[in-house]
């Protein structure tokens, strides 16, 4: 797997090709919860004419998503 580190004084690292491992990320990563957070926002519920799946309202999220980027 490709490593590589960063800092905020020096910025990336070199990077290095190491062995399969474990990857370590605290629980109290934004991104895990920023993926959390993106997912709750969207609704479905089973379309009665079709049986599938129906989102609800999911343009409105996507564009709140984009808006937050």
């Amino acid at each position: 797997m490709l490593m590589v580190d960063w800092d905020l004084e020096s910025g990336w690292k070199k990077p290095s090709i190491i062995p399969y491992q474990k990857i370590k990320i605290p629980v109290t990563a934004t991104c895990l919860h920023y993926g959390i957070a993106v997912h709750e926002g969207i609704s479905t519920s089973m379309n009665a004419e079709t049986g599938h799946p129906q989102g609800f309202r999911v343009e409105t999220h996507l564009k709140s998503l984009v808006s937050a980027s």
